[in-house]
């Protein structure tokens, strides 16, 4: 390791999943060509697998890109994901049968076909990735190794073919962390699990020659609970990390509702912020609005979910006409009461 950076992008404790993947992009000083190309993932904080996060680098091909990394996700029971996958690709074949390598294939905007193994990767330990050509294999065929120091073995991720005649070379494009939760449209800034993990720059070789060190130079986050993300470089590594304001999330311990407002003008806003303590009996949580003398059951609802342990805001227009509201946060498909009322008055 060449240096130390630090690029920080913190999840806020709400934010509309509308707004798309939460997620940290570290960028190389330059981007040279490489027929043996190394990236290298220590992570610090293993937020689990139910997190749901993904450490990757992204890499461009003659045609197309690809990307290489791991997960933090349920596995097999064994392991957890570790992928090798590039968009264009025409042909896959598997790596280490002993760690349930497989081959699929899908679309992300661009058809892909991906090489996957089940590997039981450890917090602490500084993993090698590599992305090289595979003559032995044929014409344009790549390999993709995972190597770990604790045992010093390469694992072999699988085979990808997407080079021409003659391979082709490889060269960094970004790396990324990023929660990929964000495909539940329930998911809130508030409620992602810490992690965080080191990018140390990229190394490798072009026909045997190498290939100097690559460092990390500058990053970027995403437009998700932007209020709360900071990134920083001092180095050659990018250190990644995703954390709560508080810098650890703590599910909320009581149920909690309160206004922006409690006087409107009719058509105006008012923004809820909710807290829901883990265990919470149900899941299918709601905000109603009621005239003022109305059940619960009987009035306006959103119409959403949450989740227990979460806490974040949701948006009301008060469109109902003058008059005296009260808002519950309620539970059991908005029939049962969590919290509230909160008064309203609109004008």
């Amino acid at each position: 390791m060449v240096g130390s950076a630090a690029a920080v992008a913190e999840a806020a404790t709400d934010g509309p999943s509308s707004l798309g993947t939460p997620g940290l992009y570290a960028y190389t000083a330059s981007s040279p060509q490489y027929t043996t190309m190394q990236f290298y993932t220590t992570v610090t904080n293993d937020p689990g697998d139910g997190a749901n996060v993904f450490w990757s680098h992204q890499f461009s091909t003659a045609d197309n890109s690809g990307y290489i990394g791991f997960q933090a996700t349920s596995g097999n029971g064994t392991g957890r994901p570790v992928l090798f996958s590039v968009w264009g690709a025409t042909d896959c074949r598997t790596g280490e049968a002993a760690l349930g390598a497989y081959c699929t294939s899908g679309t992300e905007t661009t058809d892909f076909k991906s090489a996957r193994i089940y590997y039981p990767w450890k917090a602490g330990v500084k993993y090698r990735l590599t992305v090289a050509q595979a003559p032995a294999q044929g014409a344009g065929w790549w390999t993709a190794y995972l190597y770990d120091p604790t045992t010093n073995v390469n694992h072999r991720i699988g085979y990808l073919k997407f080079g021409g005649a003659t391979g082709g070379t490889v060269s960094p494009e970004v790396s990324w962390v990023e929660y990929f939760n964000w495909n539940d449209p329930n998911a809130i800034c508030g409620n992602q699990i810490n992690s965080s993990a080191v990018f140390s720059p990229i190394t490798g070789s072009v026909n045997g020659k190498t290939v100097a060190a690559v460092p990390y130079t500058s990053t970027t986050h995403s437009s998700t609970c932007t209020y709360a993300d900071q990134s920083s470089i001092s180095g050659s590594s990018a250190n990644l990390v995703v954390t709560s304001q508080t810098g650890a999330y703590a599910p909320p311990t009581a149920t909690s509702l309160t206004a922006s407002t409690q006087s409107v003008s009719n058509g105006s806003t008012v923004t809820f912020a909710y807290a829901t303590p883990a265990g919470t009996a149900s899941s299918s949580n709601w905000i109603g609005v009621y005239k003022q003398g109305t059940s619960p059951g009987n009035g306006y609802s959103t119409d959403w979910q949450t989740a227990s342990g979460e806490r974040g805001s949701k948006t009301f227009t008060f469109n109902y006409g003058p008059g005296t509201y009260q808002v519950y946060y309620l539970y059991n498909d908005g029939y049962q009461v969590l919290s509230g009322p909160i008064t309203v008055t609109v004008q």
